[in-house]
C-alpha cells in the first residue's frame, strides 16, 4: 500500500485485531485498510500553528493592555523598563547622533536627555503618567553603548538556539521579546 502521497508526520502500522479501542481509533482517524493484508496503516498528522508578530508590527503597534500590565507588575517592571529604555536609546541616538553616556563629559546631560526621551516614548505609547526607575536610566547611561563579552556570547547563544528552532521546525520558538538583565542574571519574555 502506497501512502507516500499523504501529508503526514508519521505512519503507524497496527496489527488488525478485534478490539473496541482499535475500532474507535479507526473511526476518528485517517486510516487505510488493505483488503489483501491484515495490516492497518494509521496516518498520524500532528500540526500546530504558532503565530508571531513581526518586529515592525511590535514597534509600530504594541499591545497596550499587555504593556500596562507589565509596567504595573513588580515581577516584570525591570524587564519592561529595560525594553522601554532600549527603544528610548534608539530615539536618543537618532536625535543626538550619539548614545547616552558614550562620552564621559556629558553624563548628567545625557541622563536628563534620556529621561526626557523615555517619558516622551511612554507618552507616545499611551502610558501617560508611567515612570521608569532612576537607577535603570542611570545604568543605561553608565553603560555608554559598551558590550560585555560574556553577555554578548550568552545572547548570541540564545539567538542561535532560536534560529535552529525555526530552521529545523522541531521545537517551539520563544513567543515574545526576550529581555536579559545581566546585572541580576534574570531573563524574561514580554509578549508585546
Amino acid at each position: 500500500m502506497d501512502l507516500s502521497h499523504l501529508p503526514a508526520i508519521g505512519l503507524i502500522k497496527l496489527i488488525q485485531q478485534e478490539s473496541p479501542d482499535l475500532q474507535q481509533i479507526l473511526n476518528y482517524s485517517c486510516a487505510e485498510v488493505d483488503s489483501n493484508s491484515s495490516d492497518i496503516w494509521l496516518v498520524v498528522v500532528a500540526l500546530k500553528v504558532y503565530r508571531y508578530r513581526s518586529i515592525e508590527n511590535e514597534i509600530n503597534s504594541l499591545i497596550l493592555p499587555e504593556l500596562h500590565k507589565y509596567l504595573t507588575d513588580e515581577d516584570y517592571s525591570t524587564a519592561v523598563g529595560f525594553y522601554i529604555l532600549l527603544r528610548a536609546v534608539d530615539r536618543f541616538a537618532a536625535n543626538y547622533n550619539s548614545f547616552p553616556g558614550q562620552f564621559d563629559g556629558g553624563m548628567d546631560e545625557d541622563i536628563s536627555r534620556l529621561k526626557t526621551t523615555a517619558v516622551g516614548l511612554l507618552s507616545d505609547l499611551g502610558c501617560n503618567g508611567s515612570t521608569l526607575a532612576e537607577d535603570l536610566i542611570n545604568e543605561i547611561c553608565r553603560f555608554g553603548a559598551s558590550e560585555l563579552h560574556a553577555v554578548s556570547a550568552f545572547i548570541g547563544g540564545i539567538a542561535s538556539q532560536e534560529v535552529i528552532k525555526l530552521i529545523t521546525r522541531q521545537f517551539v520558538p520563544m513567543p515574545g521579546t526576550f529581555i536579559f538583565n545581566g546585572i541580576d542574571h534574570k531573563s524574561q519574555i514580554l509578549s508585546l
